[in-house]
């Protein structure tokens, strides 16, 4: 048994208020596998909203068959028009992209923004799943392990102890469909992870999120046909986010010195180089859209052919 496993049993016989302050990871602290709640600044709000989450799921499992829950950070909670519980205008009019495209009543969506791994991994395994048992979990998690400065390693080991996590919270017959990271232009929040986080090149800031993202959804790829398990599916709808030609190394070079966002990351489809806007979640749903749809009817099958 991993240690990761073997501490999550441990945090799971625990109330999320006993955790406060002892596992705040805003400085890499945690390691990206282990669960952990939020820091002690953060924990009011986060833990009002993780049991909101929790309650919602447990209503549901009683209430309704479950088709679809969209676990992940803040790009994962914009479906509900929110930031941790509170309506914020970065995610005005996701909600009504989502129920265009998705079946919000068969759903449930269990986002928090500002999310890392460790935290979807506490969340897990205090029950936010509330005993739904859907055919389809659609994970987006790892970019702000990034943000924070874990580097890609640390960060693939961190969603792969969610998958597993994910597949045993979810039941036999779900389907993990596993999202690559999707690209990010806020090449301004590398500034601040150097030290330590810096380029081996030039001994500053890296100049982009973009090299880090690769490296993670090279990782998640690998761990997908590694694993070989027919309950994981992996998609990758980055290439969908980027500027097509993709710009020279002078415009990354000029968009460095003038303080600009990335140029290789399609603008028009973000509303603040993070987060995508309407327009880009429609490209997102899209992209995932057959391999859901895939997934669901083979989690029904499975289902079938163990009925009595």
């Amino acid at each position: 048994t991993t240690c990761w496993v073997a501490e999550a049993e441990r945090v799971a016989t625990a109330n999320v208020r006993r955790a406060r302050g002892v596992w705040g990871v805003s400085n890499g602290a945690v390691a990206a596998n282990e669960p952990s709640a939020r820091s002690e600044r953060q924990v009011e709000d986060w833990e009002r909203f993780h049991l909101h989450l929790r309650s919602e799921s447990e209503r549901a499992s009683r209430a309704r068959d479950i088709e679809y829950v969209f676990l992940g950070d803040s790009i994962t909670e914009a479906y509900l028009g929110t930031s941790v519980g509170k309506a914020v205008s970065r995610a005005k009019g996701v909600p009504e992209a989502f129920a265009e495209i998705w079946n919000a009543e068969a759903s449930i969506v269990l986002g928090i923004g500002g999310d890392q791994t460790q935290h979807v991994l506490y969340r897990l395994r205090d029950g936010e799943m509330g005993g739904v048992r859907p055919n389809v979990v659609v994970l987006l998690i790892g970019t702000n392990n990034l943000g924070a400065g874990f580097d890609p390693e640390d960060t693939v080991a961190g969603v792969k102890a969610v998958v597993e996590e994910t597949l045993l919270e979810a039941g036999p017959f779900a389907r993990v469909v596993l999202s690559a990271l999707l690209p990010r232009g806020d090449r301004d929040k590398l500034v601040a992870l150097c030290p330590p986080r810096c380029s081996a090149e030039t001994g500053g800031p890296f100049k982009s999120f973009l090299p880090a993202i690769q490296a993670v959804n090279d990782g998640l790829e690998e761990y997908v046909k590694a694993k070989a398990d027919t309950r994981i599916h992996y998609i990758d709808c980055s290439p969908d986010f980027l500027a097509s030609p993709a710009p020279d190394p002078a415009e990354l070079d000029a968009a460095v010195r003038d303080g600009r966002s990335d140029p290789a990351v399609r603008s028009d489809l973000f509303t603040d180089a993070l987060h995508p806007n309407p327009a880009g979640y429609r490209v997102w749903s899209t992209c995932l859209g057959p391999v859901v749809e895939a997934a669901a009817a083979a989690a029904k099958e499975a289902r079938q052919s163990h009925r009595p």
